[in-house]
C-alpha cells in the first residue's frame, strides 16, 4: 500500500498546481508546513486540469493569516495564472457536479454564519476548562484519599476520563474552534495535549489535518495506516495473519499499547526532531506534576502504574469512540477524487437521534450521554464539512438541516445523511474487525473487500456508472 501510494502521488519537483478561489497557483517550490498533505490534493500530470483545493483551503486553515499571505506572495512572484478555456471545459465535462455542490456549500455555510452558529462562546470555553480541572483534582484526590470508598481504582477511572476529555477539548482548540485567535487556539490545544495526553500537539495537528483533507483515502489519510491492527482490506494485506485472526478480541489491548507508544516514544521523538519547545514544556509539566504529586504520596512505582492504567482507560474511551464514525465506511483508492461534500457524506456517519429507537423520553438522555462520552464528535459528518464550527453546536437542528440539504443537492450522486445509534455503531465497528479477521486473517481471501457500508446505510459508494466513468477518467492513467 505504501509503495503504491508513493507511486501515485505526484512529484512536486516535476511541477504542481492547485486551484484556490478560481486562481491556479504553481506550488512546485512551495514549502508547505504540513508537508506532503499539499501534494495529496494535486492531480496527476496526465489530468486535463489542476485540482480545486478551495474548500480544503478555507476549512483547514482556521483563522491563521499565514496561508492567505502565502497565496499573496505566490501571486506577487508571478506563480499564479487563470484557468484556460480548455481546462474550464474539461472540468465541466469531467466534474459536472462540483460547481453546484460548491455553490450550495457556500450558501448553507453563509446562512449558518449569519445565524451565529460559528460564533464562539466564552462561557462554553470557561466551562470546558473548569470541567477538565475539576476532573483532574477529583481524580487526584480519590487516589490519595485514605477512605475505602474513594480509592485508587476510582481515581484511575476519573483520571482516565480526564485524559479522554482533554483529548476532545484539545481537538476543538487545535482545529481553531474555540476562538478567532489562531495563536491562542494553538496555545490552548498544546496545553491540554501536553498536560492531559502527555504528547505533542504539533505531531497530532499534522497527522489529523491529513485525515481531514482526505478521510478514508488510502495513501492520504494517515488514520488508514493502522497496522498491526487492520480495519480495511488494503492495510490487511500487509498484516500478520495471526494478529489479524484475533484482532477483534485484542482491539482494546492494542490501543492501550498504541497510546503508550505515543507517550513514551513517538511524541517525544517528534518534539526533539522538530524542536517543539512549547510541546516539550507542557509534556515536562505533565510528568513533573504527576510524579511530583503522586510519587511522595503513593510511591513512584505506584504512580507509574497509575499512569499506565489511566492512560489505558483514556485509550479505550478515546480511540474506540473516535473509530465508530469512520472505520466502518468504504475507503477510496489514492488515485480517485471526491468533492469535499461527497467525502464528508460518503466516508463518515453521525451517531445521534436515539429517540427513534428508545422513544422521546429516553432518547434525548441517550443523545446527551453520547454527546458527552464522544465529545460532540459523534457528529463527524458535520465536523468534516465544517471543522471550524464549535463542536457543541453540531447538534443544532439548523446545522443538521443544512447537512440534509447538501445530501439532497445532486440526486444523481445518490448521497444521503447517514445517522445511527451508539450501540449500532459499536456493533458495526466490531463486526467489521471480525469480518476482516475471518476473511483476511483466517481464510486469507484478499478478494473480499472490507469495510463495506453497513446494511442500514443509504447511498451509492460506487458512483452510478456514468458518473464513475466521468469522475475517474482523468486519473485512470495514474492507477
Amino acid at each position: 500500500m505504501g509503495q503504491r501510494a508513493s507511486y501515485l502521488r505526484p512529484k512536486q519537483e516535476d511541477g504542481a498546481e492547485l486551484i484556490i478561489h478560481g486562481t491556479v497557483y504553481d506550488i512546485t517550490h512551495f514549502k508547505h508546513p504540513g508537508g506532503s498533505i499539499i501534494m495529496n490534493q494535486v492531480n496527476p500530470k496526465d489530468a486535463k486540469f489542476p485540482a480545486d483545493a478551495t474548500l480544503a483551503f478555507e476549512n483547514m486553515h482556521g483563522h491563521s493569516k499565514a496561508p492567505r499571505e502565502a497565496l499573496a506572495k505566490l501571486r506577487k512572484e508571478g506563480k499564479s495564472r487563470k484557468l484556460t478555456l480548455d481546462e474550464i471545459a474539461a472540468i465541466k465535462e469531467l466534474r459536472p457536479y462540483d460547481d453546484q455542490l460548491t455553490h450550495k456549500f457556500h450558501r448553507v455555510t453563509r446562512k449558518l454564519r449569519d445565524e451565529g452558529l460559528f460564533d464562539y462562546s466564552v462561557s462554553h470555553f470557561l466551562y470546558r476548562n473548569f470541567e477538565l480541572f475539576a476532573l483532574l483534582f477529583w481524580g487526584a484526590w480519590c487516589v490519595v484519599d485514605p477512605g475505602k470508598y474513594l480509592g485508587k481504582i476510582h481515581g484511575a477511572l476519573v483520571l482516565g476520563l480526564f485524559m479522554q476529555r482533554s483529548g476532545w477539548f484539545q481537538h476543538e482548540a487545535n482545529h481553531g474552534s474555540t476562538s478567532t485567535n489562531h495563536k491562542f487556539n494553538i496555545f490552548v490545544g498544546t496545553f491540554w495535549f501536553g498536560i492531559g495526553l502527555a504528547g505533542s500537539a504539533q505531531w497530532w495537528r499534522r497527522a489529523h489535518n491529513r485525515h481531514h483533507a482526505d478521510p478514508q483515502r488510502h495513501g492520504a489519510d494517515v488514520d488508514m495506516d493502522t497496522l498491526p491492527l487492520a480495519v480495511d482490506s488494503l492495510t490487511a494485506k500487509n498484516g500478520r495473519p495471526f494478529v489479524l485472526r484475533i484482532q477483534h478480541w485484542l482491539y482494546q489491548q492494542m490501543v492501550w499499547g498504541l497510546v503508550h507508544f505515543w507517550q513514551l516514544w513517538l511524541h517525544p521523538q517528534n518534539i526533539y526532531r522538530n524542536v517543539a519547545w512549547l510541546d516539550a514544556f507542557f509534556l515536562a509539566m505533565h510528568w513533573g506534576l504527576w510524579l511530583g504529586f503522586f510519587g511522595p504520596r503513593i510511591g513512584y512505582l505506584q504512580a507509574l502504574i497509575l499512569h499506565v492504567v489511566s492512560s489505558s482507560i483514556e485509550a479505550s474511551l478515546l480511540f474506540t469512540n473516535f473509530a465508530l464514525s469512520h472505520t466502518t465506511m468504504p475507503f477510496i483508492e489514492f488515485n480517485l477524487r471526491e468533492h469535499w461534500v461527497e467525502r464528508s457524506l460518503r466516508r463518515t456517519v453521525d451517531i445521534h437521534s436515539h429517540s427513534k429507537s428508545v422513544g422521546p423520553v429516553l432518547g434525548p438522555f441517550c443523545d446527551n450521554a453520547v454527546d458527552f462520552i464522544m465529545g460532540y464528535l459523534n457528529y463527524q459528518v458535520v465536523h468534516h464539512l465544517w471543522p471550524l464550527l464549535p463542536h457543541y453546536r453540531s447538534s443544532d437542528p439548523r446545522v443538521l438541516a443544512a447537512v440534509e440539504q447538501l445530501a439532497a443537492e445532486v440526486p444523481q450522486l445518490d448521497m444521503h445523511y447517514n445517522v445511527t445509534t451508539y450501540w449500532r455503531a459499536m456493533y458495526d465497528f466490531y463486526n467489521n474487525l471480525s469480518r476482516i479477521a475471518w476473511d483476511h486473517g483466517a481464510k486469507r481471501d484478499f478478494s473480499v473487500t472490507h469495510p463495506q457500508a453497513p446494511d442500514w446505510v443509504k447511498g451509492s459508494y460506487n458512483h452510478p456508472q456514468k458518473v464513475q466513468e466521468s469522475y475517474n477518467h482523468p486519473l485512470k492513467a495514474a492507477a
